[in-house]
């Protein structure tokens, strides 16, 4: 109190040019902290919001990425799974469609997914360590856009017949890389906590795309049979029967060209999506316990084996 007396006792006098002098500068200094120097700023924030907000920004990001990241691949392994039982709902129908087709053929057109595992997990495996995993996931989506773009292009029983075959080799080798790279995503987007969750989603989705590949080959496929079983019961002669079998047959074929189509439109909107909006790998820090020695390709094998 006595300083804020004197210094309101003090005469503060102004120069001419209107300065103040080097005493009043004094006294007003005192005056601010005589009272605290209570006038706070506007847009004040404290030191320790501050922290806060630059922890929980970056955790949120995060966050939504990992998510994103989750989405993006349940989906590639529903529609990869999908394509890959494109055959068995609608094994009937391709009989008719495709007269020289067997049992036998059908069935190898769902056998090169698990053939493709057998001969290429290894170097599929190899591709993950060395490339990563947002590499890998593209590759992957690429070859299952290649698998159903390849049936769209030709109808002729002959040449769809190789590129059934290639679309399932090339489908099957996208299996081989998402099949490891499940529980991959688990571990490299999400914390420990939430990895169980996270490879729950995907492997639900992955069942998810055989449930899918049930209704939308019956539904697409197999409308004309009502007519084949209304002939069937009339009397008619041997050319009518064989006109209407090419029909028959013909309508068959269009609509499994529907289907290719559908699920190389599917397909290839997912392939946007991983291409354009899978977040790039997190660099996590890692905790004591999750430090372990990286073995090799060859070691692992080996100790694999044993």
């Amino acid at each position: 109190m006595t300083r804020l007396h004197q210094c309101r006792s003090s005469p503060s006098k102004l120069s001419r040019s209107g300065k103040r002098t080097s005493k009043s500068r004094i006294c007003l200094r005192k005056l601010a902290q005589s009272t605290g120097n209570l006038e706070l700023r506007r847009n004040y924030v404290p030191r320790s919001q501050d922290e806060t907000s630059a922890l929980i920004e970056p955790q949120l990001k995060s966050q939504k990425e990992s998510w994103l990241a989750l989405a993006l691949f349940s989906a590639l392994l529903c529609s990869q799974c999908c394509v890959w039982n494109t055959w068995g709902p609608i094994a009937g129908f391709a009989l008719q469609a495709f007269p020289n087709w067997n049992e036998s053929l059908v069935a190898l057109l769902s056998d090169w997914g698990c053939i493709s595992y057998l001969t290429c997990c290894v170097p599929c495996c190899w591709l993950l360590y060395k490339k990563g995993l947002a590499m890998s996931l593209r590759m992957a989506a690429i070859l299952s856009t290649m698998a159903t773009f390849v049936r769209c292009v030709f109808h002729e029983e002959n040449i769809f017949t190789i590129t059934a075959h290639t679309a399932a080799i090339l489908n099957g080798l996208s299996g081989v890389i998402l099949g490891p790279a499940t529980a991959l995503v688990s571990a490299v987007w999400f914390p420990p906590g939430e990895r169980t969750t996270a490879t729950g989603i995907s492997s639900a989705c992955n069942q998810l795309g055989m449930a899918i590949s049930y209704l939308i080959g019956p539904a697409v496929v197999g409308n004309t049979a009502v007519y084949n079983t209304t002939f069937s019961t009339r009397n008619a002669s041997s050319s009518e029967s064989a006109a209407f079998d090419k029909a028959y047959s013909r309508a068959l074929r269009v609509q499994i060209m529907s289907l290719m189509r559908i699920e190389f439109v599917g397909q290839f909107l997912i392939l946007v999506g991983v291409l354009c909006f899978l977040p790039k790998e997190p660099c996590q820090s890692l905790v004591p316990s999750e430090i372990s020695e990286r073995l090799g390709l060859v070691e692992s094998v080996v100790r694999l084996l044993k």
